[in-house]
């Protein structure tokens, strides 16, 4: 009986699958003893900025596709100009793909939480929902950063409802170290803060801020008192591109200059554009923040530099910060919270 031949035709492929298959378990093998030791590099870089993660577990894993870490109730110890606090969370994730470990997908699950550590623990703390986070690097170095937290809250620790929170946060940067620069991008959804002169909670249903740090300093949160005042040394300036928001009592757009003083209070113009003045200038009345005469002038300069917006009226007017405090044209209407 004759045999019958080998259908190497069919082997072939198998063959070529097989040794494909060996060729990417080496490269995934490769790239995940890279991703250890750049996780390796990162955490010691961080250590020597005063910031420590440690786990209650560890794991990597991710085969085939991915290189992925993995940290069991993870505590972020670090110092802001000499304040202990920690960031802590369910569980942290962090996934690349095997081909592209430039950028990493960030994931904290709830809750997630920065509270204030030693003198003084417990008061002041932010909590939020699961954050999740986008990072990318071009040349070793980070290139984009993207962060959306959803549902945060932050608390001094007395009684009362949060001092500010929102539905929803989102920041977008780039940097780009040939202009010098970096693009920031800030939103929120259904965000409160507390008015502390007033003692009432002021709400803004959108927010949202386009801007450019020109000269921007190498962060350093345990000297940040430090950076910022190295980045006014540098001529810094925030070149606010467009602010645009819409609260029950006031909505508007504009844009500006924002830098900091010579004792790092923030000083800049913007010109805006705002629509249901009227009501934010009788809230403001209504909670002695102005005068009878101030709510008059602010009335009257409105009026006069009214126009129809889509069947609205809007005043444009210049918005001044100097010496820690805010002018809505000739009438301040806040004052801001000291540098230290």
């Amino acid at each position: 009986m004759r045999r019958r031949p080998i259908p190497y035709g069919i082997l072939a492929p198998l063959a070529l699958l097989l040794v494909a298959a060996l060729l990417w378990t080496f490269v995934w093998f490769a790239a995940a003893s890279r991703a250890r030791e750049a996780l390796a590099g990162w955490r010691e870089a961080a250590a020597a900025q005063g910031a420590r993660l440690s786990c209650a577990e560890e794991s990597t894993g991710g085969y085939p596709f991915r290189l992925q870490f993995e940290c069991a109730s993870p505590e972020i110890t670090f110092a802001v100009d000499g304040v202990d606090h920690a960031l802590s969370g369910g569980r942290l994730r962090a996934v690349a793909q095997a081909y592209d470990t430039s950028h990493v997908i960030v994931e904290l699950d709830a809750p997630a939480r920065i509270a204030r550590l030693g003198p003084g623990a417990g008061s002041a703390s932010v909590a939020a929902g699961v954050i999740r986070a986008s990072i990318e690097f071009a040349d070793d170095r980070l290139w984009r950063l993207s962060a959306a937290v959803p549902g945060w809250t932050a608390g001094t620790g007395a009684a009362g409802p949060p001092a500010a929170g929102a539905g929803h946060s989102e920041l977008h940067l780039r940097l780009r170290p040939e202009d010098d620069a970096v693009d920031v991008a800030v939103s929120a959804e259904q965000a409160h803060f507390s008015d502390g002169a007033a003692d009432r909670r002021v709400t803004v249903d959108r927010a949202r801020i386009v801007a450019v740090i020109n000269r921007p300093r190498p962060l350093s949160l345990a000297r940040a008192r430090t950076w910022l005042s190295r980045w006014r040394e540098a001529g810094g300036v925030a070149d606010i591109r467009s602010l645009t928001f819409a609260g029950p009592s006031l909505a508007g757009e504009g844009a500006g200059t924002i830098t900091l003083t010579g004792q790092d209070a923030l000083e800049g113009a913007l010109t805006m554009r705002l629509t249901r003045l009227d009501r934010f200038v009788h809230d403001l009345e209504s909670r002695a923040v102005l005068s009878p005469t101030e709510a008059d002038l602010l009335e009257g300069a409105a009026q006069l530099l009214a126009t129809d917006v889509d069947g609205q009226k809007a005043a444009t007017l210049p918005v001044r910060i100097r010496d820690g405090e805010v002018w809505l044209g000739p009438v301040k209407i806040w004052v801001l919270p000291g540098p230290g």
